[in-house]
């Protein structure tokens, strides 16, 4: 279950590296090579593997890491509205119960 829900993370930071990119998302994993810079995708490669619990927590953390100033500078630039308020009461439940990010 973990692990599912860190390859959702994983795709919901290649939308957004795809987006900041200024393309449109195409179908198919070699569309991605197309899509992302260099940096981009060596990042996605070093994504922690495993699927043990530490391992899990890193990914999630190495995801979240890249996720936020990229979506961050997104959000500036298309002009919508950062949600700022849920951002930081979601890092302070995390923070207060011991978790990643």
């Amino acid at each position: 279950m973990a692990q599912t829900g860190t390859n959702l993370l994983r795709d919901m930071l290649i939308r957004v590296l795809v987006m900041s990119n200024g393309v449109q998302t195409r179908r198919g994993a070699l569309a991605l090579r197309k899509d992302l810079t260099e940096g981009q995708q060596a990042a996605l490669v070093a994504l922690p593997a495993g699927s043990t619990w530490s391992s899990v927590h890193e990914r999630t953390r190495t995801i979240a890491d890249a996720f936020f100033p990229v979506a961050h500078s997104l959000t500036d630039r298309i002009g919508a509205t950062w949600p700022g308020r849920f951002e930081q009461v979601t890092r302070a439940y995390l923070k207060d119960n011991k978790l990643p990010i």
